[in-house]
């Protein structure tokens, strides 16, 4: 069986993928991977042996939602591997599955579809209407964690109810082998924010106090990485910092997967927030603390090795990061010293499992958590946006269209 499976997401959301689809490897299926490059050099050093398709300009993009036909050779290299089942892989479907979906005829599609009534996505449509074409679903529950909503996902292909729900992807340990001598003595941060991130984070000066306080703790510097992006963040972060210790910064100057990795796997432990770094961190076996908001909660909980999660217990929780506040209560609300306190346990606890040390949010004297708001705004900022995606390409399209009308044969009465 041939099976393609668009992944056009993050490194962390194709890490908690990876048992999925190896284990359709190992059942001998042939696989083809329709991803943006990192992810397609994450799919090769993973042992993956699926055919790599890479989605060169990036679904979630301003200017790509503006194209007329922008996955053209994309969806050529798809028909010419003639899935047998062609598997939108992200829960949130995004542009390119949205485009996909319309123009890709004649073959067998489908993918999540989930329990409940608000249905985020990345495109300019509402998923409901796209996946509505679909050939199949595979339901899962909002609150399924990423690693069960995977091995459904396998379950369904692979007609087997009762399957296991695979162990989480690690690197072998021949990857230490890849280690720079200098960093073995640091602490891996990812801390930054960065710009079109709707998840606002914790900001630049609680990351400060609280890197802080945990480097007198732990006395150990700490090695910044990141995307270029968040350079501006992690340079602000860093220089509130104890001078006594040699802190390295290398945001932005790790071009490859590879170099990133090769960093990662030096170092004692990853300190930071949600997101990729950390998932690659928690594949090569490091201990994580990381903080947590509440946009997806608890779909992404960093898997395979030990690890303490920061969080705060909002009644607003599943969002999408469409958050009503100001600033994001469900990060915002730690307690200061909560970055030692979670360093402290990250130490006592064992080799493995994730332990989740919840705080409660702060009186709610303002009405911060309002059930109205809570329903309703996350619900109108996206109707918000896909109308003004929509308006934004139509309006690019225009020319397209005017030009082929001028093009047309005058028809006489």
């Amino acid at each position: 069986m041939r099976l393609t499976v668009t992944s056009p997401d993050g490194l962390g959301d194709f890490i908690l993928r990876l048992p999925w689809l190896l284990t359709m490897e190992q059942q001998g299926w042939d696989l083809q991977l329709v991803a943006r490059e990192p992810t397609l050099e994450l799919a090769r050093l993973a042992g993956l042996h699926a055919t790599g398709v890479e989605i060169a300009n990036s679904p979630y993009s301003r200017i790509t939602r503006t194209m007329k036909r922008p996955f053209t050779q994309e969806f050529r290299r798809i028909r010419e591997f003639r899935p047998d089942i062609l598997f939108f892989g992200p829960s949130q479907i995004s542009f390119f599955e949205e485009q996909a979906a319309s123009e890709l005829d004649g073959m067998t599609k489908g993918g999540f579809r989930v329990d409940t009534d608000f249905q985020p996505g990345e495109g300019i449509e509402d998923p409901l209407a796209v996946s509505s074409a679909y050939d199949f679903h595979v339901t899962v529950e909002s609150s399924d964690p990423e690693p069960l909503r995977n091995a459904k996902a396998a379950r369904f292909l692979l007609g087997n109810p009762t399957l296991a729900v695979p162990e989480p992807f690690r690197f072998p340990a021949t990857f230490a082998d890849r280690t720079r001598p200098e960093d073995s003595a640091f602490v891996a941060v990812s801390a930054g924010h960065r710009a079109g991130d709707r998840f606002a984070g914790w900001g630049n000066a609680n990351w400060s106090r609280e890197l802080g306080a945990l480097a007198h703790e732990a006395k150990q510097p700490y090695v910044f990485v990141g995307i270029e992006k968040e350079q501006e963040s992690h340079a602000a972060i860093m220089k509130n910092l104890p001078h006594d210790l040699p802190h390295r910064d290398l945001t932005g100057k790790l071009g490859k997967v590879e170099d990133l990795l090769r960093v990662l796997s030096g170092t004692t432990a990853y300190v930071g927030k949600d997101g990729g770094v950390m998932h690659l961190a928690a594949a090569l076996g490091k201990p994580v603390l990381a903080v947590f908001g509440g946009g997806h909660w608890p779909r992404f909980l960093p898997a395979g090795g030990k690890s303490v999660v920061l969080t705060v217990n909002v009644p607003c929780r599943g969002c999408d990061w469409r958050c009503h506040l100001d600033q994001p209560a469900c990060v915002t609300d730690l307690a200061e010293g909560s970055l030692v306190e979670g360093w402290r346990n990250l130490q006592r606890i064992g080799a493995d499992g994730c332990l989740v040390l919840e705080q409660q949010p702060r009186d709610d004297t303002t009405g911060r958590f309002d059930s109205s708001l809570i329903r309703d705004f996350p619900r109108q900022d996206l109707s918000r946006q896909r109308a003004a995606r929509r308006n934004e390409r139509t309006q690019a399209l225009k020319p397209f269209y005017l030009r082929w009308a001028a093009r047309r044969p005058h028809k006489h009465v």
